[in-house]
């Protein structure tokens, strides 16, 4: 969950050989301030444990491989989150990290995978 800093979610090897770090949040947006510091909190500590080498001390087999961060979202998020997604990018694109956003789509079939739908955002 997002607002628990110090735990990270998801991870493993994506199928193009990236590591792929996930953060889930199950809120409804209601509170956007307090979820988007959260997703910043959360964002570094994920940041820290790869660039502080903690990933790879804890998972060997990550070693020398690009890195992904993937938000996924339970609700889809306001068009004034996309400020702060938009941020999170650029910040981590410097350091070769990709940040991607997604929502959990129950009504897509064939899987909890294939039910994320990547957020488009607004142009």
């Amino acid at each position: 969950m997002v607002e628990e800093y110090n735990v990270v979610d998801t991870a493993g090897k994506s199928p193009d050989g990236r590591v792929g770090l996930i953060m889930v949040e199950p809120r409804d947006w209601a509170d956007m301030a307090r979820q988007t510091a959260d997703l910043k909190k959360k964002t570094q500590a994920y940041f820290s444990y790869v660039v502080d080498g903690d990933m790879v001390k804890d998972n060997p087999s990550f070693a020398g491989r690009a890195v992904w961060f993937r938000l996924v979202c339970q609700v889809s998020p306001p068009p004034a989150a996309h400020i702060v997604f938009r941020e999170l990018r650029d910040a981590l694109a410097k350091h070769s990290i990709e940040f991607q956003v997604a929502v959990f789509d129950p009504n897509v079939q064939g899987g909890s995978v294939n039910n994320l739908v990547p957020i488009q955002e607004p142009t």
